[in-house]
């Protein structure tokens, strides 16, 4: 399971304190996604590795989550790349080519729950079929053409050594 997803990053919450923080004593985040499709295994990410992809708690970001090799004790696993900032203006034009946040059990198959974090503006999240206006038209035009740069950049990233 590839794919891009923005996400809101904050500081991961437990009444556990053990899992607050990782081995190297660094907060871990929790990453929300608002669109497209996220592992279940890829939500809380460790403090260090976080802080070396720059995910700040209080962003919303383009992530790449990238399937890894299946690790014997914890099962398949995810690395997740930033690819940048997503303005706020963009996040509507995105969530129509990314489509509406849905967490996969990357165990069981597909959790039958989306994120509460579904957009409600017209023709987004509806269930209701629609002829698209000019006005989605462009915006879907917009959001390939910034999809392209960022899978660019995540291609770039990955070919780093």
């Amino acid at each position: 399971m590839n794919g891009l997803v923005i996400v809101k990053v904050s500081e991961f919450q437990s009444t556990d304190t053990t899992k607050l923080f990782d081995k190297n004593g660094v907060r871990n985040v929790w990453l929300t996604p608002i669109a497209g499709k996220m592992p279940n295994s890829a939500l809380v990410i460790a403090g260090t590795v976080a802080a070396k992809e720059n995910l700040t708690s209080g962003s919303t970001l383009l992530v790449s989550v990238a399937e890894r090799e299946i690790d014997p004790e914890y099962g398949r696993q995810f690395g997740v790349t930033n690819l940048g900032a997503v303005p706020f203006a963009d996040i509507v034009d995105l969530t129509l080519k990314l489509g509406n946040a849905e967490v996969i059990d990357t165990v069981k198959g597909f959790v039958p729950k989306t994120v509460p974090t579904t957009l409600s503006t017209s023709g987004i999240g509806a269930t209701e079929e629609h002829e698209e206006s000019d006005e989605e038209i462009v915006a879907k035009a917009k959001a390939a053409k910034l999809l392209e740069k960022a899978a660019a950049k995540a291609a770039a990233a990955a070919a780093k050594p």
